[in-house]
């Protein structure tokens, strides 16, 4: 019987953090881009706070996204996952 477990079973924290970072690094890029062509575009007709209401839409999807990761990390969602044909493939190794 194989006792390896997935990655992201035994460092949960690790594969969150990880999965956070890489959210920011593609979004970060994509707001440098966004942010002023809405405001070129849009600016007269929206509050002077919406950049402050996107930071926070960003900080609570970033939070959401890890949230997701760190479920995903559980065992017993591992399992679930191999099941349906998701799973890391570390329990075929």
């Amino acid at each position: 019987m194989n006792t390896h477990k997935a990655t992201q079973v035994a460092h949960p924290w690790k594969a969150t953090a990880r999965t956070v970072v890489a959210y920011v690094i593609a979004l970060v890029p994509v707001l440098i881009i966004v942010i002023p062509i809405v405001q070129e575009e849009l600016g007269p007709y929206l509050p002077p706070s919406w950049i402050a209401w996107l930071g926070g839409a960003v900080a609570v999807l970033g939070a959401i996204v890890g949230a997701a990761t760190r479920i995903m990390a559980l065992e017993a969602v591992q399992d679930f996952l191999a099941k349906v044909g998701l799973g890391t493939g570390v329990e075929k190794e």
